[in-house]
C-alpha cells in the first residue's frame, strides 16, 4: 500500500530538475518473503520501505538484494521499547547474514529502527564448534550510506559488516550487545561492527587521509559484550566517536576496539581514529562469568592513525587489579618475526589526552609509577615499535591534524538522504 511519496532531495544528481516523488511502501508485516518482494520490486527511483512493529522470525532464510543504483530506506517502528520491529534467526546456517545490501557505489542507503536478534548457536559450523551468523551486511562499496537506531544482540559473527571499496558513511544511536562466540569468547568472531575494503596481495594501500570524510563513522553508539565493539582488515578506514564501549569479565581478555594487520588479508587495516569514547570495563556484572583480571581497551596489529580523548574507567571492579591495562595494545601480525615494514605494520600512531576516571586504577605502570599508555608486545616488538618514530604520545593536538566534523554531515538536518520527516 502507497501511503506518501518522497521528493529527491535539493543537491541530488536530479537537483534543478522536478522533483521525481519515491515510493513509501508500508508492509503489512516484517517477514522475510514479505520483504523480500518489496526489495524485489523497488522502483528505479528508489523508495523508503516501512516494517510494522512485529516479532519476526526468518528461522534459516535470508535476503540478498543487489540495489542496482536504486535509492533505498528501510526502516521498522523502533529498536527498543514496546514498539519495536524484531527480525529473528532461531536457526542461521554457519556463515550467514540475515540482510545483504549490495551497491554499486552510488546508490543512497539508509536502515532504521529494527532490532535484530541472533540465536548464539555453539552446535556447528565453525573450526571453534560455533555457528557463525550475521544480522546486516552493507557490500559492494556502499557510500552515502546511514545505519542508526538499530539494535543487534546475539551474533556469533557480526552485527553490521561493511565491505567494499571506498565505503563511505555514519553508523550511529545503535546498540550492540552480545555479540561472541559462546564456547571460546576471545576467538572466532564476534563483532559489533566490522569494516573491510579490499584485500589481495596485489592490492595497494588506500592513501592515508586522517581527518577526512573518506572512512567509515561510527559514532553515539552502545557497546556491551561483543568480542571485538569494532573490528577492521582489508584496507579499513574507519572513526570511532562518543560511543560508550563497556567490556565484561566473559570479553574482557580481547581488545573492544580492534585493527588487523596484513595477515592473511593483506593489506589489512590502513586507518583508524579513535577519539573521545568512554571504555568501561564493567566487572562486577554477573550475567557474564570470566575470570577477574584487567580488560583490554584498543588493540593494534596493522594501519596508522590517531588516539585521543577518550576516558578509560575500571572503577566497578571487585579487586584492585581489575582495570583497563593501557590505552592502546601494539603489535605485529607476524609477531615481530619478519622483516620490519612487511606486514604493513603501524608506523604512525599519534596519542593524546586519554585519561583514566578518577578513582579507577589507573592501567599498568613502569618503573616509575607511570601508567603505560602504549604496550607493545610481545618483548620481541619493542625495537619495532618504538616511542617518538613509529608511536607518538603528544601533550596536544598537533597541527596537522583536524577531525572531520561532529556530528557527521548525514546526521544533519536536510542531509542528501531522504529527508521527510520521519527522523527527528
Amino acid at each position: 500500500m502507497i501511503l506518501a511519496t518522497v521528493p529527491l532531495p535539493a543537491g541530488s544528481a536530479d537537483a534543478g530538475a522536478a522533483p521525481t516523488p519515491r515510493a513509501v511502501l508500508a508492509l503489512p508485516d516484517c517477514q522475510r518473503s514479505t520483504l523480500r518482494n518489496a526489495l524485489d520490486n523497488l522502483p528505479a527511483a528508489g523508495g523508503v520501505i516501512e516494517l510494522p512493529a512485529q516479532d519476526c522470525d526468518w528461522g534459516s532464510q535470508t535476503i540478498s538484494v543487489n540495489l542496482n543504483g536504486r535509492n533505498l530506506w528501510l526502516r521498522g517502528a523502533g529498536s527498543q521499547g514496546a514498539t519495536r520491529t524484531v527480525l529473528r534467526r532461531s536457526n542461521p546456517a554457519h556463515a550467514s547474514q540475515a540482510l545483504t545490501l549490495t551497491c554499486s557505489g552510488n546508490e543512497q542507503v539508509e536502515v532504521s529502527d529494527l532490532a535484530f536478534e541472533g540465536a548464539m548457536l555453539a552446535d556447528s559450523g565453525g573450526t571453534d564448534g560455533t555457528r557463525l551468523e550475521g544480522a546486516l551486511k552493507l557490500d559492494g562499496g556502499c557510500q552515502e550510506f546511514k545505519l542508526h537506531d538499530l539494535s543487534f544482540d546475539r551474533f556469533s559473527k557480526s552485527g553490521i559488516e561493511i565491505r567494499g571499496a571506498d565505503s563511505r558513511g555514519v553508523i550511529y544511536d545503535s546498540r550492540f550487545t552480545n555479540n561472541y562466540n559462546t564456547r571460546s569468547p576471545g576467538n572466532g568472531e564476534g563483532y559489533g561492527v566490522v569494516v573491510y575494503e579490499n584485500s589481495g596481495s596485489a592490492v595497494p594501500r588506500a592513501p592515508l587521509a586522517l581527518g577526512s570524510g573518506q572512512a567509515v563513522f561510527i559514532e553515539d553508539n552502545y557497546f556491551k559484550a561483543n568480542r571485538h565493539s569494532i573490528a577492521s582488515n582489508s584496507n579499513s578506514r574507519y572513526v570511532v566517536r562518543h560511543n560508550d564501549i563497556i567490556q565484561v569479565r566473559t570479553t574482557r581478555g580481547t581488545a573492544a576496539v580492534d585493527a588487523h594487520g596484513r595477515g592473511a588479508y593483506p593489506p589489512g587495516s590502513r586507518s583508524w581514529e579513535i577519539y573521545n569514547n568512554y571504555f568501561y570495563y564493567d566487572a562486577a556484572d554477573p550475567a557474564y562469568p570470566g575470570s577477574d583480571w584487567a580488560a583490554t581497551g584498543i588493540g593494534i596489529r596493522g594501519g596508522d592513525g590517531v588516539v585521543f580523548g577518550n576516558l578509560l574507567d575500571g572503577s566497578n571492579r571487585p579487586g584492585n587489579n581489575l582495570t583497563i591495562r593501557n590505552v592502546m595494545s601494539l603489535t605485529s601480525e607476524s609477531s615481530c618475526s619478519a622483516a620490519a615494514g612487511t606486514e604493513h605494520e603501524t608506523v604512525q600512531a599519534h596519542l593524546w589526552g586519554n585519561s583514566w576516571q578518577a578513582g579507577s586504577a589507573g592501567g599498568e605502570l613502569d618503573d616509575q609509577g607511570n601508567p603505560i599508555i602504549v604496550r607493545v608486545y610481545p618483548s620481541a616488538c619493542n625495537s619495532r615499535f618504538r616511542e617518538g618514530h613509529e608511536y607518538h604520545l603528544l601533550d596536544a593536538q598537533p597541527d596537522w591534524y583536524t577531525s572531520f566534523p561532529y556530528p557527521h554531515y548525514l546526521r544533519l538536518e536536510g542531509d542528501a538522504i531522504f529527508a521527510d520527516g520521519f527522523e527527528e
